[in-house]
């Protein structure tokens, strides 16, 4: 288990693709590759990063199903120990969960883009089967779309939960309820 040290790109990916679970501690910067390459090598992500936004995260209904979320100052023997204790079966079923997941993370080439065109002709299949309709561009408009503005002629533009009965609540823009 490699913690507090910098290990080295070619050593960290040979220890993924030969590993059940694979960290992803805090980098250097705010932005890593560590959890696509996680996604890729067939492990489990274990994400020891207490500040990291997972990109597209709200695309996924079963993101506790293939991800491990950790808080970095309690990284100690006890989660190698519970890491051990996974059932190879669930272990197993969060692998293949995570590949699901990947091919949101995938850039496809430009359709125009003549030197790409073996990825159109089948060998980006190999690794993403449905990249057509699952990749980085597509989940980057889904959730462009989810926050787009609703019109001001909307009289359900503001909202939130009762405190009570925790029901949606709508206001117009003088905030009164509606």
């Amino acid at each position: 288990m490699h913690i507090r040290q910098d290990v080295p790109y070619s050593e960290a990916l040979k220890g993924s693709i030969n590993s059940k679970f694979c960290f992803i501690p805090r980098g250097k910067s705010g932005w890593s590759s560590r959890l696509f390459r996680v996604l890729y090598a067939k492990c489990v992500p274990v994400l020891l990063n207490d500040d990291y936004e997972i990109p597209f995260l709200g695309l996924f209904e079963n993101k506790d199903e293939w991800l491990i979320r950790w808080p970095m100052r309690e990284v100690n023997d006890d989660l190698a120990l519970l890491l051990r204790n996974f059932d190879s079966d669930v272990v197993e079923s969060m692998i293949k969960k995570g590949e699901e997941a990947k091919c949101w993370y995938t850039w496809t080439p430009a359709t125009v883009d003549s030197q790409h065109l073996e990825l159109q002709q089948g060998d980006l299949d190999k690794v993403c089967p449905n990249w057509r309709e699952q990749n980085a561009f597509l989940a980057t408009n889904k959730l462009l779309f989810y926050k787009k503005r609703v019109t001001k002629a909307s009289t359900r533009t503001f909202y939130m939960p009762d405190p009570i009965t925790g029901k949606t609540l709508y206001v117009n823009e003088d905030f009164e309820l509606i």
